[in-house]
């Protein structure tokens, strides 16, 4: 009895470790002109795809960052979104590229493409570019 205890708790201990790790290395930091945002990452295809979608809201200091194998012009809708979000595109250097402010669940199906390649894509609140001044050229650090 006391070695199944034991190894029940190693057990439990062992996926309370990994599954911290686990979203530690799914979150990042972002830095928009010296403010943090605590920033979920997006890395599978699954995870791209569903975005923000069916969430009720999302805090001014969070985003949503896809991260993409490669540059391309990768696009993004409104599909089951509740609110409205600003949408940056960032390139393997971390430039901005392209911004979208303001972008309505009402947009749904309309697809927002960036004017060129990016290999990140950050979903924000909306009014969080605004607020940070932020332009394309910029660069981001994450």
């Amino acid at each position: 009895m006391k070695k199944r205890i034991f190894q029940t708790t190693v057990i439990i201990l062992l996926l309370a470790s990994t599954s911290s790790f686990y979203n530690n290395l799914r979150s990042s930091e972002i830095e928009i002109n010296d403010n943090f945002l605590k920033a979920e990452i997006a890395s599978t295809e699954s995870d791209r795809v569903r975005g923000l979608s069916g969430r009720e809201d999302m805090p001014e200091d969070e985003a949503l960052k896809m991260v993409f194998n490669e540059e391309d012009y990768h696009s993004i809708w409104m599909k089951d979104m509740n609110f409205s979000i600003d949408v940056i595109w960032v390139n393997e250097g971390k430039e901005v590229v392209d911004i979208k402010e303001d972008i309505s669940p009402e947009t749904y199906p309309e697809v927002f493409t960036p004017q060129s390649p990016a290999k990140y894509v950050l979903e924000l609140k909306a009014g969080v570019v605004s607020e940070n001044d932020l332009k394309i050229g910029d660069k981001l650090d994450f």
